[in-house]
């Protein structure tokens, strides 16, 4: 998208705006038909934008999106991918919880439980997780609880796991979640 933000930018607004209109109407509908939510993932990278390409190019239609379902759904999980977010820039945007690699890209789970009342979603990191121990599962649990509290807390990795990830794994992190 980046030349056609530089040479063509009315005409891919003009493109974001059908795109967006969809995706409304898509999310409603889901919603309509008994989703409990959405799971809404944005690039909101330095890698991927600049801040400048980011208000005007993306935060309009997440927050014109995001708007339209409000009251709506009970559970609207922001994702924000990638290194280097533009966080400052999605705190305020409508939804229940908020996602991110704080283990891998930060910011931490403390950090973030300071600055926003959201529901925080993570304290596991996703990058390394098939190849670890339980023991290390089980650690990340809690030093996640230590930085976030046990309110308002999703103990989730970062980014989706692989596939061949050990289930084992997945139930050390249930079962010191318990704890």
């Amino acid at each position: 998208m980046g030349p056609l933000m530089q040479d063509h930018p009315a005409d891919l607004e003009a493109a974001l705006a059908i795109v967006n209109e969809n995706l409304t109407r898509y999310a409603q509908a889901a919603l309509e038909r008994g989703a409990a939510g959405i799971f809404f993932s944005v690039p909101a990278t330095e890698e991927s934008v600049t801040r400048e390409q980011f208000e005007r190019f993306m935060r309009p239609y997440d927050l014109a999106l995001l708007e339209a379902l409000r009251g709506r759904g009970e559970l609207h999980v922001l994702h924000a991918h990638g290194d280097r977010l533009h966080l400052d820039r999605l705190l305020d945007y409508p939804v229940h919880a908020i996602s991110w690699a704080d283990r891998d890209a930060g910011p931490s789970l403390a950090t973030l439980r300071a600055r926003t009342g959201l529901a925080l979603m993570g304290g596991l990191g996703h990058a390394n997780f098939p190849d670890t121990s339980a023991a290390a599962v089980r650690a990340e649990v809690r030093e996640a609880v230590a930085q976030a509290g046990r309110k308002k807390l999703f103990l989730a990795p970062g980014c989706a796991l692989p596939t061949y990830t050990f289930p084992e794994l997945i139930r050390a992190a249930r079962d010191e979640a318990r704890r």
